[in-house]
């Protein structure tokens, strides 16, 4: 009898983490979380967060996690999706995307338009569309367009 509790302990244990390493993002609120911000906050190292298209108006920050960051271009492999889900900074003085916690090669971002992330005068943060900091990420299948970051020399 233990041997059989001890069996179902650990399968619905290991299924359990199976299923929670995935996460998704859905505007319609019918995935994870609404906002990819969320997501990040909530993965673990190791996580992979999908993300379903839209335009997400925000800026993410890895915060020291290797987690995975993709848009359904990843588990798809269908490129309409890397144009349809976009990373949009209209209106934020911040970078799209940062890596600046040491974050390692397994740490991705795949699959996204990154676009409209504009800096003024900001000399110890620059990057506008993704800024790597210390860290080693590694970028795949991405559209980074129409980012700028104008730094003004001290007088």
């Amino acid at each position: 009898m233990s041997r059989i509790f001890f069996f179902f302990f650990f399968l619905i244990s290991f299924l359990s983490l199976d299923i929670f390493s995935q996460i998704t993002v859905k505007q319609d609120g019918s995935g994870d979380f609404t906002t990819i911000t969320a997501a990040v906050i909530a993965a673990n190292n190791g996580n992979t967060i999908i993300v379903h298209p839209g335009t997400y108006s925000e800026s993410i920050d890895y915060g020291g996690k290797n987690i995975i960051l993709g848009s359904l271009y990843l588990s798809t492999n269908d490129t309409s999706y890397i144009s349809s889900t976009i990373i949009d900074g209209t209106g934020k003085t911040t970078q799209g995307v940062r890596f600046n916690n040491g974050e390692s090669s397994s740490a991705k971002l795949v699959g996204f338009t990154i676009t409209n992330f504009k800096l003024k005068d900001i000399a110890s943060d620059r990057g506008g569309g993704i800024r790597i900091i210390n860290s080693s990420p590694t970028l795949e299948n991405l559209i980074i367009t129409n980012n700028s970051a104008v730094v003004q020399p001290d007088c």
